[in-house]
């Protein structure tokens, strides 16, 4: 049950992400409700996030995980993402429909293998145009477009990915193991 909603800016980004945490303090859900007005964000560290949020025990959990290892400035491709986790990259894609977390666990950091921005949702109907939220997103990442499409410079590397996936994930059992 959700015992407490509280209201937070998220800086340089200019929208008002509402944060319900529920018994334990773990974020469960946030919807993003302002339009993209700065140009600078800093998220806290991938193992603060961990701490905060509620990771379901099932595939979108994993997802969640391996949103959390791409870091910043970096991206990684549907078709890559579903390797990682055993899945189609449609089943990513419809995965990645369904974080409760947009921003915080950063699914805009997955992107079609061409370069190509691919699809993105926020389930707010006074954002007109998503992708157009993911693009700013990603270029206040440090992220460039060339032509409409992300450079291959800017894919973090399959192995270093997998590599740190494994690393939060045994950080996430860990944490679990020491909460029972």
């Amino acid at each position: 049950m959700v015992k407490r909603c509280i209201n937070e800016a998220l800086d340089g980004l200019g929208h008002s992400l509402q944060l319900c945490r529920n018994g334990n303090g773990k974020i469960v859900s946030a919807r993003l409700v302002r339009e993209v007005s700065r140009h600078k964000f800093e998220q806290p560290s991938v193992v603060e996030v961990l701490n905060m949020i509620e990771i379901p025990a099932n595939m979108l959990g994993l997802l969640m995980i391996a949103l959390l290892a791409i870091p910043r400035g970096k991206v990684t491709s549907y078709a890559a993402m579903g390797k990682l986790l055993g899945i189609s990259p449609r089943l990513v894609g419809l995965l990645l429909s369904k974080n409760p977390i947009p921003v915080l666990v950063p699914c805009h950091r997955v992107i079609q293998s061409d370069g190509n921005i691919g699809g993105y949702s926020i389930r707010n109907p006074a954002i007109k145009n998503a992708v157009d939220v993911k693009r700013k997103l990603l270029e206040m990442e440090g992220i460039i477009f060339i032509n409409g499409k992300v450079p291959k410079r800017f894919f973090i590397d399959y192995r270093e990915h997998e590599r740190m996936f494994y690393e939060l994930y045994n950080v996430y059992v860990n944490q679990m193991k020491t909460k029972s």
